[in-house]
């Protein structure tokens, strides 16, 4: 969890969200159960992420060529039959 916010704080703003743009209708035990699952969710992620920005801070990594990714997508695409 961010050190810099309290639980709490999390909640209201995660549920400040869920209210002004998802579904206005929820119940406060369905807010509780959501809050905890996305918590866990960012959880799951920070710990499958975790070893990657460690290489990268070890300087295990290049930088990230948006331009080479594109065209490698394309290509794929390309191959599967999928065109503009």
């Amino acid at each position: 969890m961010l050190s810099d916010y309290s639980e709490i704080h999390l909640f209201h703003q995660f549920l400040g969200e869920r209210l002004q743009n998802y579904s206005p209708g929820v119940t406060p035990e369905e807010a509780v159960e959501d809050f905890r699952s996305y918590q866990a969710e960012l959880e799951r992620c920070r710990r499958e992420i975790e070893p990657a920005l460690e290489r990268s801070l070890r300087g295990e990594t290049r930088p990230f060529d948006v331009e080479q990714f594109e065209a490698r997508v394309i290509q794929r695409l390309a191959e599967k039959g999928i065109v503009d």
